[in-house]
């Protein structure tokens, strides 16, 4: 992820204040002297200069700030510095991060990747006896995605309940109040496979 920066180049406005000092340099000097309403002139101008580079260096910010807020939507829980148990689960996650789809004990250690990853890294996982490996439909990344898309649309209904990622499924498991009507946008995602809903009679007790 490429670092944000932090402060404004100011060099970049070297070439315009230099040419506008000089043009209101050349105007305003007559006969060897600076007459008063050149005085008044280059002030307003050092003021114009002032408020642009503030005005420049606020859009940066907010820029700055959107792409940060734009990142942590999708941040999922397996943080920059995680690290598996097995060695081989941490290439595919940090090495192969796009097709890496989640890992979970069953039996001993699974994990699983997409059917886009590479044959040296099958290979490389069938050649280790601590891991299992499965190939699903869905890259973790993508999943993340989704739960977060149907929260958006689902959280301020009363009929929501609970929401999680099932690495063992490879999908979004959703769960609502019986009889909750499910609304429509959440459709091409049941098609397809990645979001699946269970119904209950009482909402979700977290202890």
């Amino acid at each position: 992820m490429a670092l944000l920066k932090n402060s404004f180049d100011f060099k970049i406005l070297e070439p315009l204040f230099l040419f506008t000092f000089n043009f209101k340099i050349y105007n305003i000097y007559i006969n060897g002297k600076f007459k008063q309403k050149g005085v008044i002139e280059m002030k307003r101008l050092l003021l114009i200069i002032i408020l642009l580079v503030f005005s420049l260096v606020a859009c940066e910010d907010n820029e700055n700030e959107q792409v940060r807020v734009e990142e942590n939507i999708y941040e999922s829980p397996y943080v920059k510095d995680y690290g598996f148990p097995v060695e081989v689960m941490n290439e595919v996650y940090y090495s192969h991060h796009d097709v890496f789809a989640g890992f979970y004990l069953a039996d001993g250690y699974n994990v699983n990747i997409t059917e886009n990853a590479p044959q040296t890294l099958i290979d490389k996982l069938e050649q280790d006896s601590l891991v299992t490996h499965h190939i699903v439909d869905y890259s973790f990344a993508e999943l993340w995605a989704v739960k977060e898309i149907v929260f958006d649309i689902i959280s301020d209904s009363e009929g929501f309940s609970g929401l999680g990622v099932s690495e063992m499924n490879n999908t979004v498991e959703l769960t609502l109040i019986t009889d909750t009507v499910i609304p429509e946008s959440l459709n091409h995602y049941i098609e397809i496979g990645i979001l699946t809903i269970d119904f209950q009679d009482t909402h979700v007790v977290v202890t």
